[in-house]
């Protein structure tokens, strides 16, 4: 299976599971496949995996990648944090793991395997 047919596979199995972004109490549509711990320069294919990838909607895309949508505060940002139990400036990977958690105890249970 090439990194394209993969990625269409993992978009088709974050629709079945629902539209919505998968961010605690965000209830906006979802218009990304972000990827929560990143996939790096150029891509790597064992990133494209289920349990490394989120519905989410720009503003949160934005916030899982370390970044604060144009239209939104620092505050905003420290309350979305909040929600998955994290304080302060945290590392990218400690947001990653949250939301890895998070998406894992809250999505139906799950057991399609990727090629």
């Amino acid at each position: 299976m090439t990194r394209g047919q993969r990625r269409r596979r993992l978009h088709a199995l974050l629709s079945e599971l629902g539209s919505e972004c998968e961010w605690p109490g965000c209830a906006a549509p979802a218009t990304q496949m972000a990827h929560l711990h990143s996939i790096g320069m150029g891509g790597r294919a064992s990133a494209d995996t289920l349990d490394n990838v989120m519905r989410a909607c720009d503003d949160h895309a934005l916030l899982s990648d370390g970044a604060i949508p144009g239209n939104r505060s620092s505050a905003w940002a420290g309350e979305q944090l909040a929600a998955l139990g994290i304080t302060g400036r945290p590392k990218a990977w400690d947001v990653a793991e949250a939301l890895k958690d998070y998406t894992q105890k809250h999505r139906p249970d799950v057991s399609w395997e990727l090629p």
